[in-house]
């Protein structure tokens, strides 16, 4: 697998999000929004991360100052995601949080690689961020209009900021030459998210006895099933993409994956989910298809 180009581990990362999406839509079918259940969540994706993560590298975890402090930075981001998300969807819609975050995740890296990478800015880049900014605005406002408070604005302009981080990360981590390998790396990170997770569900759980009140329910066994394959595909995609850009700049790889997902989920919603393909989708894929043409 490592002997294949950086555009081939991309379409490999494109087809696991695919199977990964199905699985999300019958995972949300049962799942109730809420503080706890959230936690809940990333806590036994969490362990289950940590297990699969254990075993592939073959029981032997390596650790050094460089790889914690970058193991701590990226579950801290994790953290916020997790409250971010939270505060959002409470006074924000998710079609325009979906904007904001997928817009994020290819101007940060975009701009960070350029200013302190020396990465190059073509007018093929700049023509195909364009599109795929387009792409992804242009479904949405054409069906919705967005009273935002001032909370809410506040919370799209963090989003922006925040959504290309994990990306800028990785890009540090993969061109550092004091970590050690992946797999440690992703390890270590699971184990803090799961201690900081499995700490805040034992003080709710408290709070809830202290309070009288009842706990929500547990996750049942086809719900960690669930979340089980799609971790696998999660760190399967966190690893390839460490991969991915030791020798693709963060902004091209922003502009593909995301391009490639657009076009990606519109065949899902197409042809699984048959879903209706209005004309304003059919024209965020060809703006999709050109980015990726023109960025490539």
């Amino acid at each position: 697998m490592f002997d294949l180009s950086p555009y081939s581990l991309i379409g490999i990362i494109i087809c696991i999000n695919l199977f990964s999406t199905v699985l999300a839509k019958v995972f949300q079918q049962k799942f109730r929004l809420g503080i706890y259940n959230i936690i809940q969540y990333n806590f036994f994706n969490a362990l289950i991360a940590c297990v699969f993560l254990f075993f592939a590298n073959r029981f032997v975890i390596n650790i050094n100052l460089a790889t914690f402090v970058f193991a701590a930075v990226c579950a801290l981001f994790s953290i916020i995601s997790l409250t971010l998300q939270y505060i959002a969807y409470s006074c924000v819609s998710i079609s325009l949080i979906s904007i904001v975050s997928a817009s994020g995740s290819i101007i940060a890296p975009t701009v960070f690689g350029i200013i302190f990478f020396n990465e190059p800015l073509t007018l093929r880049l700049i023509i195909s961020i364009i599109c795929i900014l387009s792409a992804l605005t242009v479904p949405i406002l054409r069906n919705q209009s967005f009273g935002l408070t001032k909370k809410g604005l506040v919370i799209c302009l963090i989003y922006i900021l925040y959504s290309g981080l994990p990306t800028i990360l990785s890009q540090l981590y993969a061109r550092n030459k004091y970590v050690v390998d992946n797999f440690s790396y992703f390890f270590i990170t699971n184990v803090i998210i799961l201690t900081l997770t499995g700490t805040a569900l034992l003080f709710l759980a408290t709070q809830y006895k202290l309070k009288k009140q009842e706990k929500p329910s547990m996750l049942d066994i086809k719900q960690i099933a669930n979340i089980a394959v799609r971790c696998f595909f999660s760190q399967s995609i966190s690893l390839l993409s460490i991969i991915i850009l030791k020798e693709m700049s963060a902004s091209v790889y922003s502009v593909t994956t995301t391009a490639l997902g657009l076009v990606g989920a519109a065949l899902l919603s197409g042809f699984i989910f048959k879903e209706k393909f209005p004309p304003e989708n059919f024209l965020a894929l060809v703006l999709a298809v050109a980015a990726i043409i023109i960025g490539s």
